[in-house]
């Protein structure tokens, strides 16, 4: 597998939510490239999708269609940071997005649900999934097991509904934050010099993000922190119409607790997988006229 799409994402893309869960994804990134055989031997978390039918639970790759079934909920999970590109350690959104088109195409499954437990991810993975939810054919409601923080709450707003499995599950952080790795040392240590050319003609390439690793971060807020930031609150509105605003930061980047989630309008409610499993199975409501209507 081509990993470089996975280091640029990472090394390049900037903005994404929690940084302090990117650091295991620099430092794995660095031991790759020092030492490429240090990926030798780490077992890749395949993307894994569950069917579930009322007699029973399998993966999705060894389901066969029973004529008395009613229907299957896929459960697919989004998991750890995300990323838009799989790495040698973990899938990545690309591949759920694919795995969300075949689900919609397969005519056995009713519903899905996104079995979720992640801190964030970056501006590119929200992208991927939000092209593929925008064209779902059947309900997707994502379910929060323990974590739905930035970009993961960000998805939770391009489904039907979001649950949370328990009360003490946390959902929110709703916000944009770049972070710039200074590279300098590391450089040094491989006896590396970067040096950049810019023509006058092209005098603002780049310059924003310079411009903070310069210590002004000015235009980097405004030109690109701002405007993604405002645009994530606006999907929060749109997708959360009993929300709160009188709630301090709660579109600022503030976590919460399902009980006060659901009473600030954040998610729909609190609810078992083995509950929602049983109340999608037995819903015959939803048509392509609700998406339209959202």
């Amino acid at each position: 597998m081509d990993y470089t799409p996975y280091i640029n994402e990472i090394l390049t893309s900037g903005k994404h939510g929690r940084s302090i869960s990117f650091l295991s994804h620099y430092q794995s990134i660095l031991n790759y490239i020092e030492n490429p055989a240090s990926i030798q031997g780490i077992e890749r978390e395949e993307l894994k999708i569950l069917a579930v039918t009322p007699n029973g639970v399998q993966p999705y790759d060894d389901f066969k269609p029973e004529p008395e079934n009613d229907g299957i909920i896929a459960i697919v999970p989004i998991r750890g940071t995300m990323t838009r590109y799989g790495s040698w350690f973990r899938y990545g959104m690309e591949e759920v997005a694919e795995m969300l088109l075949q689900l919609y195409a397969d005519p056995d499954i009713k519903g899905i649900i996104l079995d979720t437990d992640t801190p964030g991810g970056t501006v590119n993975s929200m992208q991927i999934l939000e092209n593929a939810l925008e064209v779902r054919n059947k309900r997707v409601d994502m379910l929060v097991n323990l974590s739905a923080f930035s970009a993961g709450f960000y998805v939770r707003c391009l489904c039907d509904n979001a649950y949370a499995t328990h009360r003490n599950a946390s959902v929110g952080n709703i916000g944009i934050r770049a972070t710039i790795q200074d590279d300098s040392e590391l450089l040094k240590k491989w006896g590396l010099k970067i040096i950049d050319v810019i023509p006058p003609q092209s005098k603002f390439k780049g310059k924003a993000f310079d411009d903070a690793k310069d210590g002004n971060s000015d235009a980097l807020i405004k030109e690109y922190l701002e405007p993604l930031a405002e645009d994530f609150q606006k999907l929060v509105r749109e997708a959360c119409p009993n929300l709160d605003e009188s709630v301090e930061g709660i579109l600022e980047g503030k976590d919460f607790f399902a009980t006060d989630a659901v009473k600030y309008g954040l998610i729909t409610g609190i609810k078992s997988r083995e509950n929602l499993i049983t109340e999608m199975l037995s819903d015959d409501t939803y048509n392509m006229s609700q998406i339209l209507n959202n």
